[in-house]
């Protein structure tokens, strides 16, 4: 994260910081992170949470009798409320990166060699990823700890874009936790680490948004946001982020229909009105 750290930290150093403040100084490089952080984070949230919003979201959706009333603006209260506190962990996380703790290093592009290590890197980090946040994903789920880590997010049953990041800030702290656990078992190059960092923010909300579909023959491989609708109306069922492999592992895999308002979201409609709530 030293990357975006060069472009925000001299800027800082002639506005905030004691001239006694060297950059190395590590109170500095912390303060510096938690801002970039926090205002990347918020941006990337709102930013691309709107744009699903208005140009991709099905706002039949909010008809659904499990939608929240003024529900948007309750995710957004939540999200901004554990955003930043969520981001000064991930922070802490970064410094020791750019203090050299982690196995993340620059490049040399004017070498093919290096492209093809940075596409292996790029799918290793993603499967990886992909493996350990299901089995904390489905962790979080366990009765034990649902309710204090988990149950947050799920009071969100018929989602939005802006539910993606919407959850208790323990919860995010655990499930974003492999993406930083990874640079520092594994080589990784540096910017690769940061334009997969933005492209999960991105993919999070993307399978928030309820219109998102990847092509129908991939949906027994790729999650989108169908399976993502299934898992917040029924809570036991698709715990992937990126792909169903774990979920067939798992046996926790549901296939979505095609149309998303005559499936998950009508069957948990007719269980609601019978009585029957998801927990």
């Amino acid at each position: 994260m030293d990357i975006p750290l060069s472009y925000v930290d001299p800027v800082l150093s002639r506005a905030v910081y004691p001239t006694s403040w060297p950059e190395s100084y590590w109170p500095r490089q912390l303060l510096s992170l938690i801002l970039l952080t926090v205002t990347g984070g918020l941006a990337v949230y709102f930013s691309t949470a709107s744009l699903c919003y208005w140009l991709v979201y099905d706002r039949v959706s909010m008809k659904h009798p499990l939608y929240i009333p003024h529900q948007v603006a309750k995710e957004i209260t939540v999200a901004t409320q554990s955003i930043p506190l969520a981001s000064v962990w991930t922070a802490m996380v970064f410094l020791l990166e750019v203090r050299g703790f982690s196995k993340l290093y620059s490049g040399n592009y004017r070498h093919a060699g290096q492209y093809v290590a940075s596409a292996a890197q790029a799918i290793g980090y993603i499967f990886f990823t992909d493996m350990t946040i299901y089995w904390l994903h489905r962790a979080v789920h366990h009765r034990s700890v649902y309710r204090f880590v988990h149950k947050k997010h799920h009071q969100w049953k018929v989602p939005t874009p802006f539910s993606s990041l919407s959850c208790n800030v323990s919860e995010g702290i655990i499930l974003s936790s492999p993406y930083h656990v990874f640079p520092f078992l594994f080589p990784l190059e540096k910017h690769v680490y940061l334009i997969m960092f933005v492209i999960i923010n991105i993919w999070t909300i993307l399978i928030h948004s309820g219109e998102f579909k990847t092509p129908a023959w991939s949906w027994p491989y790729v999650t989108n946001s169908q399976h993502h609708d299934i898992h917040h109306l029924e809570t036991t069922y698709n715990y992937g982020q990126y792909f169903t492999l774990w979920d067939h592992i798992g046996r926790s895999y549901k296939e979505p229909m095609p149309d998303r308002q005559h499936s998950s979201t009508q069957a948990s409609a007719d269980k609601s009105a019978s009585g029957f709530h998801c927990k």
